[in-house]
């Protein structure tokens, strides 16, 4: 730690003090799976050790695991992982942590810091909304296919933290009203929302009255 004012700080971080892409790969595999074939296991591998998809700090690596009370060891970290992975679908705290953090764990950091791409985020939500893992789906309404859909006709620009963050709360509230009673537009959901639910009652996914909001709020720390 470096002192100024007599104040500890952090060393800014150093390529030392970082593993790259071909090293992660390798401590997946010793793990037990492909980064390529299990997204949803490394994308919990990177909430723990607050990662990147491809590059873990050696700060985050340690504090992450030594947080965790376990014997630390690579079996140990390993039936760690796999448990937590299978825990995904049934655990909303831990889904989103994990689908938080993957905002930050999959930006091209060359290109933004603040934002994703977004065929990245839409190939993201293919995964946390799949059947398998949170299924974003009623009896009457793809809700998944539609988002994409809407996105890929309306939607020409990046994807800020609070839109991510605030299409997860989206979706558990449309599972709970499919009408999207829920949504007013004198609440704080971002632009891209108010203007989805528009395009849902244009294009008689839902009906298009104006139906009143209930008390459901929208999940405010995340609006930062």
């Amino acid at each position: 730690m470096e002192k100024k004012d007599g104040i500890s700080k952090p060393r800014p971080e150093s390529p030392e003090d970082t593993i790259g892409a071909e090293s992660v790969e390798r401590y997946a595999l010793s793990l037990g799976y492909k980064v390529e074939a299990d997204f949803s296991r490394h994308l919990v591998l990177c909430e723990i050790v607050n990662g990147d998809m491809d590059r873990f700090s050696r700060r985050g690596f340690v504090e992450g695991w030594l947080s965790i009370p376990i014997n630390h060891n690579m079996e140990e970290h390993k039936t760690y992982l796999a448990n937590r992975t299978k825990q995904l679908p049934t655990d909303p705290s831990l889904f989103k942590k994990v689908y938080r953090h993957s905002f930050f764990a999959m930006m091209n950091r060359k290109i933004s810091t603040k934002a994703l791409d977004k065929g990245t985020a839409l190939a993201a939500w293919a995964l946390f909304f799949s059947p398998s893992l949170h299924c974003w789906k009623t009896p009457n309404v793809n809700w998944l296919e539609e988002w994409s859909a809407f996105l890929d006709e309306k939607w020409h620009r990046t994807i800020s933290k609070d839109m991510w963050n605030q299409t997860l709360e989206f979706a558990d509230k449309t599972m709970q009203d499919v009408t999207l009673g829920f949504w007013s537009e004198d609440q704080a959901w971002p632009g891209v929302i108010d203007d989805f639910v528009l395009w849902c009652r244009e294009n008689k996914i839902v009906p298009s009255g104006k139906p009143e909001a209930n008390s459901m709020d929208v999940d405010e720390d995340s609006i930062s």
